[in-house]
């Protein structure tokens, strides 16, 4: 394919393959193929370097650049021009970007809760903004995983892909258990379960942060279940200024790079 292919080349909106990454904004398609959508050369390159398989990309000839049609033709995958129309069918952002991705989904790593010293909990997280911020946390400060409860958004949302900045395919996830099986499931395993909460008695910077930590993330706007306050312990943020709360992302790091620096 030539750099010199231009718009008239490109393929048809009804084209089968461009026709199946539309459908990968949703979810039940995302499952039903096990492929998720990566949009950006920036967040293509980083969800290569951690190893994501691309199954083909789509890109607009135009405005994709030089570079990012190197890289990714580099990766062997097939390359299908699109226009301006079959960018926007399948892009998931406000302003589309040159160049998306069909990448093989990360499959959930059903050994987790068994094997891991230290992971994060999303408690029925629902916005992808969050959800991608946490496993961007979790993947930078090199956490064994993720955990997200039943009702969840999924991981391999396409916002939550953008927003874990290429984490998704870095740090091993596990979705689906109900928040009470969970919990139960990280008692029975031996862990201690430290919910973040606002109206804990603990103070975050001083914490006993050692041993098996599940640091529980709850729901944007009732917070985590009650089955996690049974199950363990629950911590604050100080917040000297007056504020109630935090975004939970914003919450999520706080704590996660305070529980860092005391377990180094």
């Amino acid at each position: 394919m030539k750099r010199a292919m231009n718009l008239e080349q490109a393929v048809s909106v009804q084209n089968p393959r461009v026709k199946l990454a539309a459908s990968l904004k949703q979810r039940k398609y995302r499952e039903r193929h096990g492929l998720v959508l990566v949009e950006g050369v920036r967040l293509i390159q980083q969800a290569i370097a951690f190893g994501a398989e691309f199954a083909y990309f789509l890109a607009h000839l135009e405005s994709a650049g030089g570079e990012a049609l190197a890289a990714i033709r580099a990766t062997g995958a097939p390359v299908l021009p699109v226009n301006d129309d079959g960018l926007r069918k399948v892009s998931d952002a406000a302003t589309p970007q040159g160049v998306i991705g069909v990448a093989k989904a990360v499959p959930a790593e059903r050994s987790l809760i068994e094997r891991a010293e230290w992971i994060l909990v999303a408690d029925r997280l629902r916005d992808p903004g969050n959800l991608g911020a946490l496993v961007r946390i979790g993947a930078a400060a090199h956490v064994d995983g993720i955990v997200s409860t039943a009702g969840s958004v999924d991981f391999g949302h396409p916002r939550a892909i953008r927003a874990s900045a290429g984490g998704y395919f870095a740090l091993p996830h596990l979705d689906g258990p109900e928040p009470g099986e969970c919990a139960a499931a990280l008692a029975r395993s031996g862990w201690r379960v430290i919910v973040a909460d606002a109206g804990a008695e603990k103070d975050v910077f001083d914490f006993d942060w050692s041993g098996r930590i599940a640091l529980v993330i709850g729901n944007e706007a009732e917070g985590p279940d009650a089955a996690f306050f049974a199950a363990g312990e629950r911590v604050r943020i100080p917040m000297p200024g007056g504020i109630e709360s935090l975004n939970a992302a914003v919450a999520a790091g706080i704590i996660v790079y305070e529980a860092l620096r005391a377990r180094r």
